[in-house]
């Protein structure tokens, strides 16, 4: 059993509309507050928007959350060899949102509020028998499963404006002039059944074959059940008599695997229809007069599939396992090949089928690389020790098919894209090639531009640049992936350092973007590097645009703001001291340790944080994808926090 609960304040940390965004388009020039105390809630030089302290002081964004876990089981041999085991799981979860608005902007001078409350109770059954039994050569073990959960939410919120009293917050949200209520509800629940048996030869020839069949109650007859099968062979060479004279090498085993499995990622009612009474898709004017009288209807939102089914994964994986030394040195050598099929996308109707989307089985998406880990004892001199493991990713991402009508589907407002034969979140813009220079007049010239202007490449060569030019300018997907974790020892004292790191990919900086274009959260341009812009007649081989000139000099969607986002990180430090428990009468260890997180970076980005996006930002199309389709972007995303913690662990 266990029991937590957790009170945290978010406000400010959203991506264009948080704190760190405003901070970096405020101009520092520009007092927080004026002379009498208050807050100043317009910048007269550069942010069109918010006061960044005052989003974080006046602004209350509180999320509390409340979890229980209880975990029972029973498990008997009914005969040697023969087990059942019983397990019975529960997670309660209480969500209580709270948020309060109050002065921050000049434009919006009333109080607003929300409230919302959500509980969460999911329950989990396994029941397993197991059999082994050796004889000879031979071992066996066979295990069924059958296995049940479910999952079921309960919800409601209240949100007004104009609130009377402010300082009330949201206490007492019916004193307001307006308000809103909701509620909803949902549940849905898995079946499974699993068999699986392990048998070994010698053991040193090595076999396992399962199948699993689930059903989930978010699809619809037949397509509720899915079956997923897998098999892994190994070979402990080890054990070879070719091998015994190799005193060397104390393991070498290689190994194959091959499976199935399934995802049912999609909310409980996603293949039934939607209506929405929203008033600008769902009302309509009958008197003909202006504005006339607003009549309120229903129309069908997003259609029902009752034939979407599983989203499937096909997985195969091959490698080795090599160990020398007595275990002080060992390597292990995957290469792996991950097939999605069937992805679970919604696909957009044509106005004249009434418009919105309908959850759809379209496209796959396919993952192959390597993945290499490096475990050594390099250094033992009596009672010191040190232990160290290296492991690296090696990834290629691709994006195979999206459905037979299309090969292009933009993901935001913004930049992410997923294209046929590309990597899944690809940024995707105008390919900037630097500034037309007085010798490249008559190009310009014919593009409408002069010396000074932005000069982007013309895919089409149709002589005009627009949205018909975009074109991949990175990927939001590392292509490599590291980490190094090394632990010192002597005697009670250990010592903890780890290292991340991740390469091969590409940030979009919208920050950076939005303080030298001068647009969008910003009056004015912020950065020292404008002094280095194209001034005719003065700086004539600047790549930064020139002031005024052509409208796309301020355009942000190019590859003029994609920066590498490489970073090697010192994630973590601990050091631990463990006291004796001869020193304590043996009655108890005690643990006593510090540690720091996120304490170095090591990047040539711009930005804040390499490793932060802003995935959460509005006009999403197909916001069901999720995050690994939506990264890259840098809209002053919240960085990792620095963090250090101190504390002990006594166990009796």
């Amino acid at each position: 059993t266990g029991v937590r609960r957790s009170n945290l304040n978010t406000a400010g940390t959203g991506a264009r509309g948080g704190a760190v965004a405003q901070a970096l388009a405020w101009a520092p020039t520009t007092p927080v507050r004026d002379a009498l105390g208050n807050y100043v809630l317009e910048d007269p030089i550069s942010s069109l928007f918010y006061n960044p302290v005052a989003l974080t002081t006046e602004m209350e964004a509180r999320q509390e959350r409340t979890t229980a876990i209880l975990l029972t089981g029973l498990n008997y041999e009914v005969l040697p060899g023969l087990t059942v085991d019983a397990q019975l799981g529960l997670n309660y979860s209480n969500r209580q949102d709270k948020y309060y608005s109050g002065d921050v902007s000049a434009d919006t001078d009333i109080a607003s509020a929300s409230r919302s409350s959500n509980e969460d109770l999911a329950w989990q059954s396994t029941n397993t028998v197991n059999y082994r039994k050796s004889f000879g050569i031979h071992a066996f073990d066979i295990t069924g499963v059958f296995e049940a959960q479910q999952m079921t939410s309960n919800g409601f919120g209240a949100s007004v404006n104009d609130l009377t009293y402010p300082s009330t917050k949201y206490d007492n949200l019916a004193l307001a002039a307006s308000n809103s209520v909701y509620s909803g509800y949902s549940q849905w629940s898995l079946l499974s059944l699993v068999g699986r048996v392990n048998y070994a030869l010698k053991d040193r020839y090595l076999l396992s074959a399962s199948v699993r069949r689930d059903g989930s109650s978010k699809f619809q007859g037949d397509n509720r059940y899915s079956t997923f099968p897998a098999v892994a062979l190994g070979w402990r060479l080890s054990e070879e008599s070719f091998m015994q004279d190799i005193k060397f090498v104390t393991n070498l085993k290689l190994r194959g695997s091959w499976g199935l499995t399934g995802a049912q990622g999609i909310s409980p009612y996603g293949t039934l229809s939607a209506y929405s009474t929203n008033v600008d898709d769902a009302s309509a004017v009958f008197d003909g007069t202006s504005p006339g009288t607003i009549t309120s209807g229903i129309i069908l939102a997003n259609p029902g599939n009752a034939g979407l089914k599983w989203e499937t994964t096909e997985q195969i994986d091959i490698g080795a396992d090599f160990e020398v030394a007595q275990g002080r040195v060992s390597l292990s050598v995957d290469y792996f090949k991950k097939t999605t099929d069937d992805l679970h996308l919604l696909r957009p109707l044509p106005g004249y089928a009434g418009g919105y989307s309908i959850q759809s089985n379209i496209g796959s998406n396919e993952n192959t690389g390597w993945e290499f880990a490096l475990s050594a004892v390099p250094l033992q001199v009596g009672q010191f020790q040190w232990r160290t493991t290296f492991n690296v990713s090696l990834l290629k991402n691709e994006i195979t098919n999206l459905g037979t009508d299309r090969d292009t589907i933009p993901m935001s407002q913004f930049q992410n894209v997923l294209i046929t034969g590309q990597s899944m979140s690809a940024i995707w813009g105008y390919k900037f090639l630097g500034t037309y220079k007085p010798a490249d007049a008559a190009e310009a010239e014919a593009y409408g531009r002069t010396p000074g202007d932005a000069r982007y490449e013309d895919t089409n060569g149709d002589g005009v640049i627009s949205a018909a030019d975009y074109q991949i300018i990175g990927t939001g997907v590392p292509k490599t992936s590291l980490g190094f974790n090394n632990t010192f020892t002597y005697k009670n004292l250990s010592l903890n350092i780890f290292f991340q790191g991740l390469f091969g990919f590409d940030k979009q900086n919208y920050s950076y973007a939005y303080g030298m274009i001068g647009s969008t959260d910003a009056k004015e341009i912020i950065f020292e590097d404008i002094k280095g812009r194209y001034i005719p007649g003065t700086n004539e081989t600047s790549e930064i645009p020139k002031f005024g000139g052509h409208p796309l000099n301020s355009e942000a969607r190019s590859s003029r703001f994609v920066e590498q986002g490489d970073f090697l990180r010192l994630k973590n430090v601990s050091l631990a001291y463990t006291v004796p428990r001869t020193k304590l009468q043996n009655i108890a260890d005690i643990r006593i340790f510090v540690s720091g997180t996120n304490l170095l970076t090591f990047s040539s980005y711009k930005g804040i944080d390499p490793e932060s996006n802003s995935n959460s930002v509005s006009g999403l199309t197909w916001d069901n994808i999720g995050t690994d389709a939506q990264v890259g972007l840098d809209y002053g995303s919240y960085p990792n926090s620095k963090t250090y913690t101190m504390g002990f662990n006594v166990t009796f």
